[in-house]
């Protein structure tokens, strides 16, 4: 059984937290507005820890689509926070290349967990990434990256991770803990192909 460890947010006689769905909450990094919609279920009373399951959409989405697609909130039953980034525009899309304080998107995630763990009452060691195409590649990404702060990870028909540093001699070598990873691939995919999801597996 995974221990529970408590977040700054469960305030005990705090206020009552701000239930459902809150689109498009900004947070500013290095001069730049990001967003992500927010889930936050009947469940949380702002005591009791719940988990937190932060969901990446694919190449030129948003949270808004991935929510639609995958109704991770239904899935869920209704137990967990569920969080929907926006990549940056104009492209929308997640950056695999770099490490973690040069990755604008790996800050991101950073800056979405802490403000959520200290306004809600989250089980640190349950916070859950998932995501869709290159949303899968950047949820393997983050597995690699911040294994210290994610207990497991979902990927479908995505790849990686990848090196980010100029020293990789082959062997992926991820910087944290390893953690649990549910790796899913369509055997028919022509977009991603099935021997991304076979190297993320290996």
């Amino acid at each position: 059984k995974v221990k529970q460890i408590l977040s700054p947010g469960c305030k005990g006689e705090g206020a009552t937290p701000v239930k459902g769905f809150q689109s498009q909450t900004k947070v500013s990094l290095k001069s730049v507005d990001r967003f992500y919609d927010t889930f936050i279920p009947d469940l949380h009373d702002g005591r009791h820890p719940i988990p937190m399951i932060v969901v990446y959409h694919g190449d030129g989405g948003s949270g808004a689509d991935i929510r639609a697609q995958y109704k991770i909130e239904d899935a869920s039953g209704g137990k967990a926070i569920v969080v929907y980034p926006d990549a940056a525009a104009p492209q929308k899309q997640w950056d695999l290349e770099r490490g973690g304080d040069s990755n604008p998107d790996i800050a991101l995630f950073d800056a979405i967990v802490k403000s959520l763990t200290e306004t809600y009452c989250v089980d640190t060691n349950r916070v859950f990434v998932a995501g869709d195409s290159r949303g899968g590649f950047f949820a393997n990404q983050l597995g690699c990256q911040r294994g210290g702060s994610i207990r497991a990870i979902a990927s479908n028909s995505g790849g990686g991770p990848f090196a980010t540093t100029a020293d990789f001699d082959g062997n992926l070598n991820c910087p944290q803990k390893p953690v649990a990873a549910l790796i899913v691939h369509g055997a028919t995919d022509t977009e991603v192909l099935p021997k991304e999801g076979q190297s993320s597996r290996d």
